[in-house]
């Protein structure tokens, strides 16, 4: 693997492994895995505002990361399926 290809520490040092993460936006089956309900469910809680959206300009329809937290947090908490 090119050492180039890794992302260096702003310090500077020895590169860190890549490590994947998420964007500002994820689509509708992404958020459905990290939330681990249907796909109705994340559906009615847009809807419902419980879930921010955009619009990319193809049209699709995108969760936005930071509205995914708090439920998140929730069922990591609680424990609980809500």
């Amino acid at each position: 693997m090119d050492a180039r290809a890794l992302p260096r520490p702003a310090t500077g040092g020895t590169p860190k492994p890549f490590e994947p993460r998420l964007g500002r936006s994820v689509s509708i089956d992404h958020a459905m895995k990290v939330l681990r309900v249907s796909r109705r469910t994340v559906y009615n809680w847009i809807r419902e505002g419980r879930l921010a959206t955009v619009r990319t300009l193809g049209g699709s329809q995108r969760v936005v990361t930071d509205s995914l937290r708090p439920h998140v947090v929730r069922r990591t908490v609680l424990g609980a399926d809500l």
